[in-house]
């Protein structure tokens, strides 16, 4: 069954991922959030679907703390199933 990436918190609170690209804005990476899930980006897996919210830029891999730059992670997200 699909799973889709669901926001907790933040400006995208509820809604669920339609598009990421960690590499915008010379990393500091794009979000764009709906409230359907039936246009919302589809993972094979929960594996997969956090893989990608984890996913770094690879424009500007490290933050300047040398920690991995992972745009998405800003904001909590859960998954869920999609019938």
């Amino acid at each position: 069954m699909p799973t889709l990436l669901k926001f907790v918190d933040g400006p995208y609170a509820g809604s669920y991922l339609l598009s990421y690209d960690p590499d915008h804005a010379a990393g500091r990476g794009l979000v764009q959030a709906t409230s359907d899930p039936q246009r919302a980006q589809q993972f094979p897996s929960i594996i997969e679907a956090f893989r990608e919210w984890k996913r770094p830029s690879s424009v500007q891999p490290l933050r300047r703390d040398g920690k991995p730059n992972r745009p998405m992670t800003a904001w909590s997200v859960t998954h869920e199933e999609y019938p």
